[in-house]
């Protein structure tokens, strides 16, 4: 990709872990593009096996559906919320 996105996150177990770690992470999705999302421990271990080092336990925000992901430059809207 040419970009980056960056987001900031509202929960506070992620709001908590950022705190403590004092620096910016890296990090992606546990939603399989085409794949409905995971919503639960069970089904990110399920889908990724033994793939990950970590899975972090704690409850899933409020938010039903992904978060949108928008170009601020040209403002096209990459993945609709």
């Amino acid at each position: 990709h040419e970009s980056v996105a960056i987001r900031v996150s509202s929960h506070p177990v992620v709001q908590a872990l950022c705190d403590g770690f004092g620096g910016a992470i890296v990090s992606t999705s546990a939603n399989v593009a085409g794949r409905n999302p995971a919503m639960s421990r069970l089904h990110i271990e399920q889908r990724f096996g033994g793939e990950l080092d970590y899975v972090l336990n704690g409850q899933l925000g409020l938010n039903k559906q992904p978060s949108q992901v928008k170009d601020l430059v040209s403002g096209r809207i990459i993945r609709p919320a």
